[in-house]
């Protein structure tokens, strides 16, 4: 059976990110999975640990990439069993309704990537014509084009849940999950770090830099920060100007720049104590998993799935967004208690993410809510 996912603009880190489901469909199941795209990256990750998933690229014939899209289904759509589009949007829509108009007896998977803020406000529990249209308009389309829908935290699930009964037909709970190195062990050290998208907005990176100096101001201790992940280019100046006004720092805060190789990220991973990241918003923040899985202290804002983290665990801390007091604060008190938390903590953390978000499990779920479908 073929299952295609479409994602037009997929990068590297996406393809991780998004292959593990496919991944296990076809080397447990027996599916054929197929990302549909732009050829907008290198996907070295197609040459490692996805290899068995395969690559399918849309000719640009026209100026506008939705038509371009439109085209690569009308003339492929009958050879697509399954077809999955991620986010919530209009092109998103527009592809769902072609693909059923050249397939009528295709099935269509929506793999729902959004926060919980943006799920009340697509169901109207926001005020307003706009979210009252919204809302209308996602029922209606979960009616006439999605046949199986998942979604990323339980938290954003039961605003679907509470908004329609439609949704207790066809939405169902599937985190963010990846295959996460266990062997990977380094001792650690005094090291807090941040990873993502360096200096972009939604990572609060300015927050990060701002609470670290605070602690370095307020405590005398030799703790380092490490930022890692691509830097923007508005964000250099920004470094620069800060490093500027802080020269006592530099030999403090250490940049990384993208790190593609996995199990180098993942060490660093493994060699920290802290992990901080006060996300401005977010849809799952799997980075948040990954941390814990290398007993990384969280402190992190309550998106996506770090309030739950939180508090199964009781290895971390919820921050304010956009508080560099209250971060500095629970930084401090993390640095100062870092060997008590993890002396007194008796949750095996890689065994938690392990059974939490096992992909395999997962798996199976839609491979049996797939052969439901096909068997009305």
């Amino acid at each position: 059976m073929n299952i295609y996912c479409l994602y037009p603009y997929l990068t590297n880190n996406d393809l991780l990110k998004l292959g593990v489901i496919p991944y296990y469909l076809t080397k447990y199941y027996g599916y054929n999975s197929t990302f549909i795209n732009f050829n907008f990256d290198d996907y070295s990750y197609l040459e490692e640990d996805l290899s068995i998933l395969n690559m399918d690229f849309i000719e640009k014939k026209y100026s506008f990439d939705i038509l371009n899209v439109m085209r690569y289904l009308r003339k492929n759509s009958k050879n697509i069993d399954i077809f999955e589009c991620v986010h919530y949007s209009i092109p998103t829509f527009t592809y769902f309704l072609t693909y059923k108009i050249f397939n009528r007896k295709g099935k269509t998977y929506f793999k729902i990537d959004t926060d919980y803020n943006t799920a009340l406000r697509l169901n109207g529990f926001k005020k307003g014509l706009r979210y009252l249209f919204e809302s209308k308009m996602s029922i209606f389309i979960f009616k006439h084009l999605i046949d199986f829908a998942t979604i990323e935290t339980k938290k954003a699930q039961n605003v679907f849940l509470e908004s329609h009964p439609i949704y207790k037909k066809k939405l169902h709970y599937l985190p963010a999950t990846l295959s996460l190195n266990s062997e990977i062990k380094k001792e650690k050290k005094n090291q807090i770090i941040s990873v993502g998208r360096i200096g972009s907005h939604q990572k609060a990176s300015e927050i990060v830099l701002e609470s670290f100096k605070k602690v370095k101001e307020q405590t005398n201790n030799d703790w380092i920060l490490k930022m890692v992940g691509p830097i923007s280019e508005e964000f250099k100046d920004y470094i620069e100007d800060f490093f500027k006004e802080n020269p006592s720092l530099k030999n403090s805060i250490i940049f990384t720049g993208n790190i593609v190789n996995r199990k180098e990220l993942y060490e660093i991973f493994a060699e920290a104590k802290i992990f901080c990241l006060p996300s401005r918003y977010g849809s799952f923040e799997i980075v948040f998993t990954e941390a814990l899985f290398y007993e990384d202290y969280l402190l992190i804002t309550d998106i996506g799935i770090g309030e739950y983290l939180v508090e199964n665990t009781n290895f971390g801390q919820i921050v304010e967004i956009d508080d560099v007091e209250d971060i500095t604060s629970k930084m401090i008190y993390a640095i100062e208690n870092y060997d008590d938390i993890v002396h007194n903590n008796n949750i095996n953390l890689k065994k938690f993410i392990d059974d939490e978000f096992a992909p395999l499990k997962y798996a199976k779920m839609v491979a049996e809510e797939l052969i439901k479908l096909f068997s009305k």
